[in-house]
C-alpha cells in the first residue's frame, strides 16, 4: 500500500513539473509575399538584393512583420526597429495589439544603405503592455546586397 501511495505522489510530481511551453514566432513579408517564418530559437539572416531593382521601385517596398506570442494583448503597442550594427535606429513600425501586422518602409533602409554601404541591419521587436517591462527581441538580421 505504501508503495502505491508513493507511486501516486511520484506521478503527480512528475506531471506537475512536465508542462508544455510555447514559443513566440513571427512571419516576415516583403511586399505581401511571405519570405520567412521564424521563432525564438531561429538565428536567421534575411538577404535582399537591392542592386537588381531601380531606386524608384524601393519607394513602394515594405516589410510586414506579424509577431505572435502565447499571451495576446489587444491594448499593447508593438514596435519593430531596424537598427544598423552600431545600434542606431534607421526606421520603425508600430501596431496596436499582438499579432497585428507591423509595416516598415523599406525605402529608409535602402537610402541608408546607399549612403553608407552598410550591408547588415538588426531587426528588433518590442511590445509595451500596461503593467510589464518591455523586452527587446532580436527577430532577424537583414543583409542587403
Amino acid at each position: 500500500m505504501k508503495k502505491l501511495i508513493f507511486l501516486v505522489f511520484l506521478l503527480i510530481g512528475f506531471f506537475s513539473v512536465a508542462k508544455a511551453d510555447t514559443l513566440d514566432y513571427w512571419h516576415v513579408y516583403y511586399n505581401q509575399v511571405k519570405v520567412v517564418e521564424l521563432n525564438t530559437f531561429s538565428k536567421e539572416e534575411l538577404t535582399i538584393k537591392v542592386s537588381d531593382k531601380d531606386k524608384i521601385d524601393f519607394l513602394l517596398d515594405y516589410l510586414f512583420i506579424i509577431y505572435v506570442n502565447d499571451t495576446p494583448c489587444s491594448n499593447c503597442e508593438g514596435f519593430v526597429f531596424v537598427d544598423n550594427t552600431q545600434g542606431q535606429t534607421i526606421t520603425t513600425g508600430k501596431s496596436k495589439g499582438t499579432s497585428t501586422p507591423i509595416k516598415i518602409a523599406f525605402s529608409s533602409v535602402v537610402q541608408y544603405y546607399q549612403r553608407t554601404k552598410n550591408k547588415y541591419y538588426d531587426v528588433f521587436y518590442i511590445e509595451r503592455g500596461e503593467y510589464e517591462k518591455p523586452d527587446k527581441v532580436l527577430l532577424f538580421r537583414l543583409k542587403l546586397e
